[in-house]
């Protein structure tokens, strides 16, 4: 889908000052999979949080299928954002 490139090309245009992309929610990871190619052609990590565990897993491995580079440019949390955020303050600054 289009917006899929509207994240790709806002990321891509502000590379350098951003490090790090937050994604909420990832159901069957088809943004993450997005997220995360960007993430890696850029320098930058991608978190993916998600309370669902079988999500998670899902997403995981179906990134991991897809790019093996992207896949090492992501960490994935299971827990709330909330929870999340407890734990990296540093990316919210």
């Amino acid at each position: 889908p289009k917006w899929y490139y509207d994240h790709y090309n806002w990321l891509t245009g502000h590379k350098g000052h951003i490090t790090a992309i937050v994604e909420v929610g990832a159901y069957l990871g088809g943004l993450t999979a997005v997220l995360a190619q960007t993430a890696a052609l850029n320098g930058m990590t991608l978190f993916v949080v998600d309370l669902n565990l079988s999500y998670l897993l899902f997403t995981a491995e179906r990134l991991r299928q897809i790019s093996e580079d992207a896949f090492k440019h992501t960490v994935f949390f299971h827990g709330t954002f909330e929870q999340f955020s407890d734990q990296h303050k540093e990316l919210l600054n």
